[in-house]
């Protein structure tokens, strides 16, 4: 929702975030060239580590023991780590 707000300018509510920007701001969003194969692999890297993120949480939520919990959850800070370093 918060790319919806991004590109458009209208804030968009969900039980987490409401952000609101410019609608003229420039945000410096560099295009994929996907005939670089550096570029792709870069893509596809991040396209991968945020799917992995989706399968994690609902299996964070679903974890029956401590344990599991608490390896779902250093998989998912692991993977956060990865998405948070700078892709170029």
């Amino acid at each position: 929702m918060a790319l919806l707000t991004i590109l458009t300018g209208v804030p968009v509510s969900s039980n987490r975030a409401h952000i609101m920007l410019c609608p003229n701001l420039q945000l410096p969003i560099r295009a994929i060239n996907f005939a670089d194969a550096t570029d792709k692999a870069r893509h596809d890297r991040m396209v991968a580590l945020v799917t992995q993120m989706l399968e994690l949480h609902p299996r964070l939520r679903g974890a029956q023991t401590a344990a599991d919990r608490e390896l779902l959850q250093r998989q998912i800070d692991a993977t956060d780590a990865q998405t948070a370093r700078p892709a170029f």
